[in-house]
Parts: C-alpha cells; sequence; structure tokens
C-alpha cells in the first residue's frame, strides 16, 4: 500500500461519501471513474507527501495498463 510508508492519515471524499486512504475497499467503494472530482485530505507529520503519494498513484493510473 503506497500510503504505509507515510506517518499520516489520509482521507478521500467524494460527493458525500468518506474512505479511508489506508483501505482500498474503501477506496473502491465510492466508485470514482475518470472525470469525477474528489477531494484527499491528510493529517500528520507526511500529510504533504502522502498527498502528493495518492496525487501521483491517481495520476498513473494505480499501475494498471488503458
Amino acid at each position: 500500500n503506497v500510503t504505509d510508508q507515510f506517518n499520516a492519515s489520509i482521507t478521500v471524499k467524494k460527493n458525500d461519501q468518506e474512505a479511508s486512504g489506508d483501505s482500498i475497499m474503501e477506496l473502491m467503494m465510492l466508485k470514482a471513474a475518470k472525470g469525477d472530482q474528489i477531494t484527499i485530505a491528510a493529517t500528520g507529520p507526511d500529510s504533504n507527501e502522502a498527498v502528493q503519494a495518492i496525487i501521483n498513484l491517481i495520476q498513473q493510473g494505480f499501475g494498471e495498463e488503458t
């Protein structure tokens, strides 16, 4: 899990749904699709780095080929 390396608590929101950035199952339940708007928030000493890692992962398509 990309977030395990950071000392931060990460939250991802889509509309009125919220998921822990540490749980792939919760993230999948958001059913965010390409073009949807999400909000990523983090608290903790590594919060900036954790948010950037999540952004990078999304921009890279979660490592899946398209």
